[in-house]
């Protein structure tokens, strides 16, 4: 692929990370895109909004981008994400009520971004019951599933007690890419958004060569 490759990153903390990637004359001019949603956050929890916490990178990354002063969100996840993740409200996509369909009547950032051509890579939780792969996304590390033990979202580890798990389903689905893992038990040392972030950082290793031909590198963080 000839030209400069873009990216979109998209970070869902306790959420989702995103990546595009692009080759059409002009790409140099286009930016690339490092979304981060974080869920059960307040307003103002970090200093770039005004918050008491000093969060010196992620105020970085706000003021040499742009901040998103009249967000609504529908006071449950799995809708704002839709929300979010479409640019259509949650009736219009059919994720007011549930995410136990696909997403309808709507396209994703991932596909739109494509099609403008972006890298796209998400790394975080996506609460629905597609593989965003399949939506979009080039490629896509977490949990499909909308909570899981942040410790270990799979089955009991050699030495260590059994996982508290949420009820319901006994295992939560992840997906790698285009395989759905489940159960999904990690190494001892995991934690959600320790993977999450290392995972969108891993991307930026191996696809970032493409990005130094004139571009500016902004980099990626999950539910």
């Amino acid at each position: 692929m000839q030209g400069v490759i873009r990216y979109f990153i998209l970070i869902c903390l306790a959420g989702t990370v995103v990546s595009c990637q692009g080759s059409d004359k002009g790409m140099e001019d286009r930016p690339d895109i490092l979304l981060i949603l974080v869920d059960d956050m307040g307003w103002s929890d970090i200093g770039c909004y005004g918050g008491e916490i000093s969060t010196p990178n992620l105020d970085s990354l706000a003021y040499q981008g742009i901040r998103f002063t009249q967000f609504h969100n529908t006071s449950k996840c799995f809708p704002s994400r839709a929300c979010l993740l479409t640019g259509v409200y949650a009736q219009q996509c059919g994720y007011d009520r549930s995410f136990s369909q696909p997403i309808a009547h709507a396209v994703t950032l991932g596909e739109v971004l494509q099609t403008a051509g972006y890298r796209t890579l998400w790394s975080g939780k996506h609460h629905g019951i597609e593989n965003p792969v399949t939506r979009g996304f080039y490629r896509y590390y977490g949990l499909r599933d909308g909570a899981c033990n942040h410790f270990n979202p799979g089955i009991q580890r050699p030495g260590e007690g059994v996982p508290a798990q949420k009820p319901g389903p006994s295992h939560r689905i992840w997906c790698i890419d285009d395989s759905l893992v489940s159960p999904y038990t990690p190494p001892s040392d995991f934690y959600t958004t320790d993977y999450f972030t290392n995972h969108a950082l891993e991307w930026l290793d191996q696809y970032g060569p493409e990005l130094l031909v004139g571009a500016t590198i902004l980099t990626p963080p999950s539910q």
